[in-house]
């Protein structure tokens, strides 16, 4: 029905307005979003930025298969753009270019899961227990423990990772989102 609706679309050369709860019929079929929350607009945006650069953690956690990760994180300080917080029981200092205005000390961390990166060597930033792994064919997700919520990494579908393992990771800190609500 997603490939009918895209052709008609483009042949009508119209603009069409579309009413749908599910994510992915909106990110493929629009140019532009309405995420509402309760009747109110929670953003406005093209489909990459809502998925992207979301606003707050509604959008964040409903855009995007599975979901954004969100961990609890503390502020510490902020140098220019660098700044360095605390979560998953270690301290990170990195660059940081968004707007953020500190209205608390907690944070939460927003990275999607294929910003979180299975290493095999000690050049980690973070290990847990993987207790799930879940083979889909052309991507497998991990579920490592963080005694919060799980954290869930998307590899590539042939990493050997099992039930049980302990599971190196690293964080692509460019892709992490602060959020401070």
């Amino acid at each position: 029905m997603r490939v009918e609706l895209a052709k008609l679309h483009e042949q009508l050369d119209a603009t069409m307005i579309y009413v749908t709860h599910d994510q992915t019929e909106a990110m493929t079929l629009s140019d532009e979003i309405v995420v509402l929350d309760e009747g109110k607009i929670s953003q406005l945006g093209k489909p990459l930025e809502l998925y992207n650069k979301p606003n707050n953690l509604f959008v964040a956690g409903f855009i995007g298969s599975p979901k954004m990760n969100f961990i609890p994180a503390k502020f510490i300080s902020k140098n220019k753009n660098d700044i360095e917080i605390e979560f998953l029981n270690s301290k990170f200092i990195f660059n940081y270019e968004n707007d953020i205005n500190f209205k608390k000390e907690e944070l939460i961390v927003g990275i999607r899961p294929e910003n979180i990166h299975v290493c095999f060597d000690n050049n980690h930033h973070w290990r847990s227990n993987a207790f799930v792994v879940e083979k889909l064919g052309s991507s497998t997700f991990i579920y490592l423990d963080s005694q919060i919520e799980p954290v869930v990494v998307e590899c590539d579908g042939d990493i050997s990772v099992k039930t049980g393992d302990i599971i190196n990771v690293k964080f692509n800190f460019e892709k992490i989102i602060l959020f401070n609500e």
